[in-house]
């Protein structure tokens, strides 16, 4: 597994392909992915008092501008 880009405890913008939107929120976990045919690292996000996501490495980002870019 590689190194993680992130660190727990850091606030990041993440796509959330659920509802199509760039959202806020902080990583309380980092793991690797379960299945054989994918070893990308995840990183669990809270973003409010309902939802906690795993989302991959590519979907994240320090500043929002950036991932908006890339998503183009």
């Amino acid at each position: 597994m590689k190194d993680p880009v992130f660190s727990i405890g850091e606030i990041v913008f993440y796509y959330n392909k659920w509802n199509n939107e760039i959202e806020k929120g902080e990583i309380i976990n980092i793991r690797q992915a379960k299945y054989n045919w994918d070893y990308n690292i995840r990183y669990e996000i809270y973003s409010d008092m309902y939802y906690i996501h795993w989302i991959e490495e590519k979907y994240i980002d320090r500043k929002n501008k950036n991932l908006l870019e890339y998503l183009k």
